[in-house]
């Protein structure tokens, strides 16, 4: 992959509203994270039904100019990027209408996203004491109801 595809990904990813999920419907319609910052705004309306000043020429050159002091800093620290495409992307994340589009991971990849993505016991649906800290895990719990 190209530092400008990387740099894309990045600037995609973390663009107003982008999560998973819209992330996921623009693909469908074809919008590439390329494609978003350089296809004309009229383009983009038309082919999402969004409104223009969503894609406005200046907040989406503020959004290249983030992504590139963004990816120097992640080249700096040896962070990772890991985009909602990518197979180390955690699945259970991906079921999550609100996941973010890119995961940014700094240390051992597969420990950090086995951990983040232990939050809910497979068969039950419940929080699992041992992977939350005690106070996110009682919110999760007065919570649960909505999961069931």
């Amino acid at each position: 992959m190209t530092d400008s595809d990387i740099l894309y990904r990045i600037a995609f990813a973390t663009y107003r509203n982008i999560n998973y999920s819209t992330a996921t419907r623009l693909e469908a319609k074809h919008i590439s994270p390329e494609a978003f910052f350089t296809f004309p705004a009229a383009t983009l309306a038309s082919i999402t039904g969004l409104k223009s000043t969503f894609f406005a020429d200046d907040r989406r050159h503020d959004a290249i100019e983030a992504a590139r002091r963004e990816l120097d800093f992640i080249r700096a620290n040896h962070i990772r990027a890991i985009y909602y495409t990518d197979s180390d992307y955690p699945t259970r994340l991906a079921e999550c209408n609100d996941a973010p589009a890119m995961l940014f991971v700094l240390g051992n990849t597969f420990t950090n996203i086995a951990t983040l993505c232990r939050w809910w016991a497979p068969d039950t649906a419940q929080p699992t004491e041992w992977t939350l800290p005690k106070r996110s895990s009682k919110t999760l719990r007065r919570s649960s109801t909505m999961f069931s």
